[in-house]
C-alpha cells in the first residue's frame, strides 16, 4: 500500500503539473484571446490589408486552425476581403484564380495552409491528451486525498505549483534572452523543418507576428502562474489545516 500511495502521489504531482502548463495553452486557443490580440499586434503597415481585415482574418484563421472547418469557405472570405484590398480583384470573374496569382501577402497559399492543418492536427491530439491526463490527475488525486489525507495532498498541490513555476521562470528567461531561438525549438518538436517559415509580410505573419506570439507567451504565462498559485495556496492552508 506504501507503494502505491507513493505512485499515486507521483503520478499527481506530475499530471497537476501537466494540467496546469495545458491550461494556459487552452487559454490561448480561445477565440476572444486570438481577436484581442491581433487588434494590438497586427501588421498591418506590411500588409494591404487594413488593421481591421486583418483582425478578422486572424480570428477566421483561428477558427479554421483550432475548430476546424472548410477550408474553401474561409478562403472565399479571404478572397472577398481581398477585393476590398485590390482593385485587381474587383472585376476578375475567377476572385480564387486572381487571388492565388497575387501570392502570400494576399492569401493562404497552399504552403500555409498545410501548415494550419498541422497545427489543427497538433490541437486535435492534445486535447485528448489532456483529456486522458485530466482523468488520471483526479483519480490520483482523489486516492492521495482518501488515503494518504489533506497534508500529503497538500503536499501534492505544492510541488506541483512549485515545479511549473520554476520551469516557467527558465523558459521566460531563454524567451527574453532568445526569442527566436525558442520559438524555433518549441516549433521543431511539432512541425518538420521549412513547413512553419513563411515571409515578414505575408498574410499569416502580417495576422501573426512576432508581437502576437509574444502576447500569447505572456497570456500562456499568466493563465498557468495564476493555477499554480491557486495550488500552492490550497496546498498550504490543507498542510496547515492538518498540522493544527
Amino acid at each position: 500500500m506504501n507503494a502505491l500511495n507513493a505512485l499515486a502521489r507521483i503520478v499527481g504531482t506530475i499530471t497537476l503539473c501537466a494540467l496546469l502548463i495545458g491550461a494556459g495553452l487552452f487559454a490561448c486557443c480561445l477565440r476572444p484571446a486570438t481577436s484581442l490580440i491581433a487588434q494590438a499586434t497586427s501588421n498591418h503597415d506590411d500588409s494591404p490589408y487594413s488593421q481591421e481585415a486583418l483582425v478578422g482574418l486572424a480570428t477566421l484563421t483561428r477558427d479554421y486552425t483550432v475548430d476546424g472547418g472548410e477550408r474553401t469557405a474561409m478562403l472565399d472570405t479571404i478572397a472577398q476581403a481581398a477585393s476590398d484590398a485590390s482593385p485587381a480583384l474587383k472585376g476578375a470573374a475567377d476572385k480564387q484564380a486572381a487571388l492565388a496569382s497575387l501570392g502570400e501577402r494576399y492569401t493562404l497559399t497552399d504552403d500555409a495552409l498545410d501548415h494550419l492543418d498541422d497545427v489543427n492536427r497538433v490541437i486535435g491530439a492534445t486535447r485528448i491528451a489532456f483529456a486522458v491526463i485530466g482523468i488520471a490527475c483526479v483519480a490520483a488525486l482523489a486516492h492521495v486525498l482518501v488515503r494518504c489525507g489533506k497534508k500529503s495532498l497538500g503536499g501534492v498541490l505544492m510541488a506541483s505549483g512549485g515545479a511549473v513555476i520554476a520551469v516557467f521562470a527558465l523558459l521566460a528567461l531563454w524567451v527574453m534572452i532568445d526569442f527566436n531561438g525558442f520559438f524555433a525549438a518549441f516549433h521543431s518538436l511539432f512541425f518538420s523543418a521549412g513547413t512553419w517559415t513563411f515571409s515578414y509580410d505575408s498574410l499569416l505573419i502580417c495576422m501573426y507576428p512576432p508581437d502576437f506570439w509574444i502576447s500569447m507567451g505572456i497570456l500562456w504565462l499568466v493563465t498557468t502562474l495564476a493555477g499554480c498559485l491557486i495550488c500552492l495556496i490550497i496546498g498550504r492552508l490543507l498542510r496547515k489545516r492538518s498540522a493544527a
